[in-house]
């Protein structure tokens, strides 16, 4: 998990056009990059949904490449928090917008407690980083492809990110990737959909028979069944920030019946 990345940033890296050769995992194939135009979904924290980096400008008119972005918090129903469509979205690209007055506002309408960690708020998130390397393109050049994605943003709320386990992060993140399934499917043009998770959970096993591995997969099925079009998941694994949590062993007769090896393992309190 990369930890974060200056608001206004400048980096030229699309890793959407080549991030998703075919792998092969535990014998399974998974589904070929897109051939052509995709649409592009990131579940994460601080979304800068204002930054030039998501914007179409075509002439003097400006155009968010964010179809739609949900904003959550924490509550019962299926869809708390605030939904902000394209129209919305651009009606505030004038020329003198405020971003961070703007993103204050906004933030308040979610959580009115001071002590709320708001990530719009800083110069640093991780979701402006991940977003930029997978989806960001200069809003006039109109010789880059990338500009012409469109993006289904999810943003978690503060209240789950904030746990440093990550285990209040699933149900957004499931609630995020079924809400952008249904948008993409809303949309008039069905497209690939490559969806990215850079947060996780680091309790529980890490292996693509999980239930909560199974239950992503699912979405992805649900997708390819109503739009005929594959979808393709990229999800954290292995890191928390810094610390590695992957261990590796020669299978060279390492760990065999006659000749176990042994490993020191960490797990956190109540895992």
């Amino acid at each position: 998990v990369i930890s974060a990345l200056l608001y206004l940033c400048d980096l030229d890296t699309n890793a959407l056009r080549d991030a998703f050769p075919t792998v092969v995992v535990q014998g399974e194939t998974s589904p070929q990059r897109p051939n052509g135009p995709a649409r592009f979904g990131i579940i994460d924290d601080g979304i800068p949904y204002l930054n030039r980096r998501y914007r179409r400008q075509d002439g003097p008119t400006q155009t968010s490449r964010i179809a739609a972005l949900w904003m959550q918090k924490p509550g019962v129903g299926a869809l708390t928090g605030r939904v902000m469509e394209r129209g919305e979205i651009s009606s505030v690209f004038t020329p003198d917008l405020d971003e961070a007055r703007h993103y204050r506002a906004v933030n308040k309408t979610l959580s009115a407690a001071a002590w709320h960690r708001r990530a719009t708020e800083h110069r640093l998130t991780h979701g402006a980083l991940v977003m930029d390397l997978a989806a960001g393109a200069e809003s006039a050049d109109t010789s880059d492809p990338m500009r012409e994605v469109d993006i289904l943003a999810v943003q978690l709320a503060t209240q789950s990110v904030k746990d440093s386990s990550g285990r209040r992060l699933r149900e957004g993140i499931l609630r995020g990737l079924r809400w952008i399934v249904r948008r993409a499917l809303e949309e008039p043009t069905q497209t690939p959909l490559v969806v990215n998770i850079s947060l996780g959970a680091m309790d529980g096993p890490r292996v693509s028979v999980a239930g909560y591995a199974k239950l992503i997969e699912q979405e992805a099925k649900n997708y390819k069944a109503l739009s005929g079009q594959d979808m393709v998941v990229t999800a954290a694994f292995g890191n928390a920030r810094r610390n590695r949590q992957v261990a590796t062993a020669k299978p060279e007769g390492l760990l065999t019946n006659t000749a176990p090896a042994e490993i020191t393992w960490r797990i956190l309190p109540e895992d």
